[in-house]
């Protein structure tokens, strides 16, 4: 499960990069996958801070509620990252493909493996 959830991170974290080409403005992708990233993850990312580590053994999604007070984006983030590990275990990788309108690098290959 490990190398699953490893994988699902560095899918996620070359996601980040590829995004469907289109007449929209490089503003107004960031906008649209803000808004289904918001809507995919269930909580909002001007709440919260991401960083996407790659390692040599694969790489890490650490995610932080801004405000230390904030239970509720918190418990978000928590509910999230296992919906993420349960659904890459089981070979489903829609959230990044919902968020980033395409299919992120990588999910082809990890869908083979899953």
């Amino acid at each position: 499960m490990k190398t699953k959830v490893i994988l699902t991170v560095l899918v996620l974290a070359s996601s980040i990069q590829a995004q469907q080409s289109n007449t929209q403005t490089p503003q107004q992708q960031h906008a649209e996958t803000m808004k289904r990233g918001d809507a995919g993850l269930g909580f909002s990312h001007d709440k919260t801070t991401h960083h996407f580590l790659l390692l040599k053994d694969g790489g890490t999604i650490q995610v932080t509620a801004n405000d230390p007070k904030d239970d509720t984006s918190r418990d978000h983030i928590r509910m999230h990252l296992s919906h993420v590990a349960e659904m890459s275990s089981a070979g489903d990788f829609n959230v990044p493909m919902f968020i980033h309108d395409t299919t992120p690098p990588g999910v082809p290959t990890m869908t083979k493996t899953a």
